[in-house]
């Protein structure tokens, strides 16, 4: 496959682009590839300036619905710490944590000895 340039101010696969619908300036591009020699047009960009940026901001919709439900959770979570505390001061409970001090226990302990009782196997048996 042979490939030729374009003439001068076209780009592109059997040069049907045109540079001057991208390019600022003088309106001059490569002529494979379609970069623009002095850059873009106001409002494109890209590498050869096809992506316009009005067409880009599908994600700018999405700003306010996501900043909406960060704020929602805030409050909400927020509103939850406050029915809490309100909650404890009303019914005056605390939380109870274990400090870090020995804990007392009644245990009792059993000194080891030798027990010479004989066991219930041998008066059954004998």
């Amino acid at each position: 496959m042979i490939s030729t340039a374009c003439p001068p101010g076209f780009f592109g696969l059997d040069c049907i682009n045109r540079c001057d619908s991208y390019c600022s300036g003088n309106e001059s591009c490569d002529p494979v590839l379609g970069i623009c020699t002095e850059g873009c047009k106001r409002g494109l960009s890209g590498l050869i300036c096809g992506l316009d940026r009005l067409n880009c901001q599908s994600y700018g919709d999405t700003i306010p619905i996501v900043v909406g439900v960060a704020v929602s959770v805030v409050i909400i979570l927020g509103g939850s710490i406050i029915h809490v505390i309100l909650w404890r001061r009303k019914t005056g409970t605390t939380l109870q944590v274990p400090s870090g001090g020995p804990i007392e226990t009644s245990q009792q302990y059993t000194e080891l000895a030798i027990i010479n009782n004989p066991s219930n196997y041998d008066e059954i048996h004998s």
